[in-house]
């Protein structure tokens, strides 16, 4: 009599990202800099189709969602993500902001480029959002918001230490 072993099978596991993919199939990595921003474009296949720099302005980003509809964009938290973020959602693409604390694969990297570090955006945010760690900017209200509660402490401390000296 033939025994036949039994394995275990364990099932797939399929992780629904917190932000959809494009319907375009676009994935676009955006590196963010003061002046320029670098940016690296993938097709639904994962080819890398275009890249290069743009200048920090709202045309140049409105340009390239012109060439690329509702793409899904990556790019880390930064001085200039909250502004770009919301621009960009405002514009049909889906935005993910990544933690730049948690991404070692680029923060960590030994040789770091701007170039190198679009692409890696791009390909985790097509692979699986949860690799950017992604988190989300408040309203620009709560930012500005923000912004007097730390002017005031900055003046009130200012005006503390001028009066104990």
């Amino acid at each position: 009599m033939k025994t036949t072993k039994k394995t275990k099978t364990t099932p797939s596991v399929i992780v629904t990202p917190a932000v959809p993919v494009s319907p375009g199939g676009y994935t676009i990595g955006l590196d963010l800099g003061d002046r320029s921003h670098y940016h690296c474009v993938l097709d639904a296949t994962g080819l890398l189709i275009h890249e290069g720099s743009l200048p920090n302005d709202r045309a140049a980003l409105a340009e390239l969602l012109t060439r690329y509809p509702a793409a899904t964009v990556a790019l880390e938290a930064g001085t200039h993500s909250p502004w770009i973020s919301r621009y960009l959602t405002g514009l049909g693409a889906a935005v993910i902001v990544a933690n730049p604390r948690k991404l070692h694969a680029i923060s960590r990297h030994e040789r770091k480029c701007d170039r190198r570090d679009a692409a890696m955006l791009a390909r985790l945010a097509r692979a699986d959002v949860a690799l950017l760690h992604p988190l989300q900017h408040g309203s620009a209200q709560a930012q500005h918001d923000l912004l007097g509660i730390k002017l005031r402490d900055a003046l009130v401390r200012t005006r503390v230490g001028l009066i104990n000296n």
